[in-house]
């Protein structure tokens, strides 16, 4: 009985923080200066609540570079909390205006 509590406390700890990056005109994501915002779902994260991030509306006119979306340790244990029942994500988006490239 002991092996199978062990067993399902270690399947609980399993899930993974995950990044996914989206690049324009395959450049590296820039440091400094990410805005950044939950994007909710609901229902183990089947259907979204919230509107998907609008790049022309956040830059404001100004160009974007990426987006990066994280499941971080917060969202997961926001996620456990509510029984996967509510799934958030959070979303980085980057500007034109507000980056700074690495040097070469």
């Amino acid at each position: 009985m002991k092996n199978y509590l062990l067993l399902l406390i270690t399947l609980a700890f399993l899930p993974a923080c995950t990044t996914i990056s989206f690049v324009k005109d395959s450049k590296d994501l820039p440091f400094g200066n990410a805005n950044s915002e939950w994007h909710s779902n609901v229902l183990f994260g089947f259907i979204e609540t919230s509107d998907p991030v609008d790049m022309n509306d956040r830059c404001q006119g100004t160009d974007w570079v990426g987006i990066r979306t994280q499941f971080s340790f917060a969202n997961w244990f926001v996620s456990g909390i509510t029984a996967s029942i509510y799934n958030p994500h959070k979303v980085l988006y980057f500007c034109e205006s507000d980056v700074v490239y690495k040097k070469k």
